[in-house]
């Protein structure tokens, strides 16, 4: 413990004195993809984040106004927009472009309509020079543009690598520190047990007149006692853990880089993958929660009652999280809401939809034994590494895990299709049917109030718009309204991917070889993943449904089951079966996972989780980088201690 943190206290120091030598201070959060709206005489100061700043320079032509439009690369189906326009006679301006993405340009001549098209992706605070001009040739007009870089921009990556660099070295040094302190304990403890006995024995030569002392019962050396394999999957926390450390790292910023926040609408970022990964590892851990309780003598009612139970915690909690003091604003869906919203209806179907006994026939000494049970596989135990204690539905052989409950997964289904139907069937006044887009300035400005389609019409008519989220990722680049990526039509997606957790929860409780786990959970990762990634026609845009977090599209659930699987099987390997890592720091949070939650969201914008060394309010990536992990390792650090306190708070 003290080891851990004189290293977190080096590391803080450390990046401290590398944004001092970067002549940097410390900010709060801001909008890092803003941009200057206009041209301007003079560049701006200070140098702002994930901007650069270009200089126009209509060089000695009396021929034309030249006018220049921008769309962004990332801005699919989007028009050009008019940015300005610069008269002839060596006329410059400055214009602050986002660094983000790459944008495309076009140089139109207001009166030949001359123009030139060419994409440029400016570099960090760097400064460039673009000059142009009007040629004619005979009846021919060109109109011709060079770039040159004045100030070359900076090296956007260097906090990322330094921050690895430094948690990889910790991650080094913190098993060897440990292995050191583990082997220089046992030395001490077993010398100063020997010296201990060695002068008991001597006491007693003494005693008996130097006659030889055989060791008797009550000697200090006993049998080591066997140890029993332990009964909680660590690899299941460790991948919780893993999630949650993520998704509170991009809550707090993510070091302002964009790769680390939402996708804008279409696509996938590190930020995309940790919400529906808790989903699914929620559905993971179901099968072994309910047969657990369900050993204890807990009935099928008394299971429902704890379930509609803590989807209302879950609910209400979100709700307050979400949410001041203005009770006519409260914005109803959420993160906590849908994870209360997915437990319950997957609770129902593991519930009361029946598995057919003719399906669950195993091969016993009894042939005449069926098994009944709606929620649960047929494993008493859960053993991570495999082994005996588990039994396998023999008569279904590779379909062990599926078959008993098909019809759970007909009902699983259903609510998919449903989604399908209302998504691509219901119209939408002003919209059609089926869209899947932003809308905005998106496909052409066809569909400008259309955000969501179906899913943001339905959200409208239930809540209205003061009780939905009024900042969806997408409202900058496609001039959108108030959109809720965690609206209704969305529920039925996830509680299907709640589902495919529960599938991949029944594979550790019905096969009890390490290389059938195996083998199934790679299967199962590829399948999904394959599927889902066919779906969207394998690109960001243009597929038949694209991956959307937004919409919850089936891709994107179908995907994050996929990966799910494998990440869940990765730890696995690592954590249950090599024993090559013990989970740590992840599994810590992992084990605490709702109190840590909550707690980044309440005290997100208080110190140490949130701080600034100047009243100057001009964020970098390196200061906020900073911020952002002392943040999370606070959090990381505050669930250990609770684990070696041996607190734990679940619902």
């Amino acid at each position: 413990m003290r080891t851990f943190a004189r290293l977190f206290a080096l590391f803080l120091l450390f990046s401290i004195a590398f944004c001092e030598e970067e002549g940097i201070s410390f900010p709060a959060f801001s909008d890092s993809s803003s941009i200057d709206d206009g041209c301007s005489g003079e560049p701006a100061t200070p140098p702002i984040m994930d901007t650069a700043q270009v200089q126009f320079f209509h060089q000695g032509s009396d021929y034309e106004n030249v006018s220049l439009y921008m769309v962004s690369t990332n801005c699919y189906q989007c028009e050009y927009e008019h940015i300005f326009s610069l008269a002839p006679f060596y006329y410059s301006c400055y214009y602050t472009f986002s660094t983000e993405y790459p944008l495309k340009l076009e140089l139109i001549g207001e009166k030949t309509e001359a123009s030139v098209t060419f994409t440029f992706f400016p570099g960090e605070q760097g400064v460039y020079l673009i000059t142009f001009e009007t040629t004619q040739n005979t009846s021919v007009v060109d109109l011709n543009y060079d770039i040159t870089v004045v100030t070359e921009p900076m090296d956007t990556n260097k906090p990322i690598w330094v921050t690895f660099g430094i948690l990889g070295a910790m991650a080094i040094v913190w098993p060897i520190t440990l292995f050191v302190y583990k082997k220089l304990r046992r030395i001490y403890q077993h010398s100063k047990s020997r010296i201990r006995v060695n002068q008991e024995y001597n006491n007693i030569e003494e005693a008996n007149n130097g006659a030889p002392v055989l060791p008797s019962s009550n000697s200090h050396f006993t049998a080591p006692i066997p140890t029993t394999p332990r009964s909680r999957l660590t690899s299941l926390d460790t991948f919780r853990g893993l999630s949650l450390t993520v998704m509170i790292f991009v809550n707090f910023g993510g070091g302002g880089y964009w790769f680390f926040d939402h996708s804008l609408w279409n696509g996938l970022t590190v930020a995309d993958l940790v919400f529906p990964w808790f989903v699914f590892i929620m559905g993971v851990a179901m099968p072994m929660s309910f047969a657990a309780m369900k050993k204890k003598g807990v009935s099928t009612f008394d299971l429902f009652k704890k379930s509609l139970k803590r989807s209302l915690i879950l609910f209400g909690l979100g709700v307050f999280l979400n949410n001041g003091t203005v009770i006519t604003q409260w914005r109803i869906p959420g993160v906590l809401q849908r994870f209360g919203g997915s437990y319950f209806f997957v609770s129902l179907i593991m519930l009361f939809v029946p598995t057919p006994s003719f399906l669950t026939k195993k091969k016993d000494e009894d042939h005449h034994h069926h098994h009944h049970d709606n929620a649960y596989s047929t494993t008493d135990t859960l053993l991570p590494n495999g082994g005996r204690g588990s039994k396998k539905y023999d008569d279904n052989g590779l379909f062990a895990d599926i078959l008993p409950f098909v019809f759970q997964w007909l009902a699983a289904i259903i609510l998919l299709v449903i989604w399908l139907m209302v998504t691509f069937l219901l119209y939408v006044p002003g919209c059609g049917r089926g869209y899947l887009g932003p809308g905005g300035i998106g496909n052409f400005g066809e569909y400008k109030d259309c955000t969501g389609g179906a899913a943001g019409y339905i959200d409208s008519l239930v809540f209205g718009p003061n009780h939905i989220y009024c900042y969806p990722t997408c409202m900058q680049m496609y001039r959108t309204g108030c959109y809720d990526p965690e609206g209704l039509l969305g529920y039925l997606t996830s509680i299907f991917l709640c589902f495919l957790g529960v599938t991949c929860g029944r594979i550790f409780h019905t096969y009890p070889g390490k290389k059938d786990r195996i083998v199934r959970l790679i299967l199962w990762g590829v399948f999904w993943g394959l599927f889902g990634s066919i779906l969207c026609g394998f690109k960001q845009d243009g597929g038949w449904i694209p991956i959307s977090k937004n919409l919850w599209s089936v891709s994107f659930i179908f995907v994050m089951a996929g990966t799910g699987f494998l990440m869940l099987c990765l730890c696995y390997i690592l954590v249950d079966v090599l024993d090559v890592w013990n989970g740590a720091p992840f599994k810590y949070p992992g084990m605490n996972s709702i109190v840590v939650y909550c707690g980044s969201e309440i005290l997100a914008f208080y110190f140490p989780f949130h701080f600034q060394m100047s009243e100057n309010y001009n964020p970098q990536h390196s200061t906020m980088m900073l911020q952002n992990v002392v943040g999370v390792s606070v959090f990381v650090l505050l669930s250990y201690i609770m684990y070696l306190n041996k607190v734990f708070i679940n619902i």
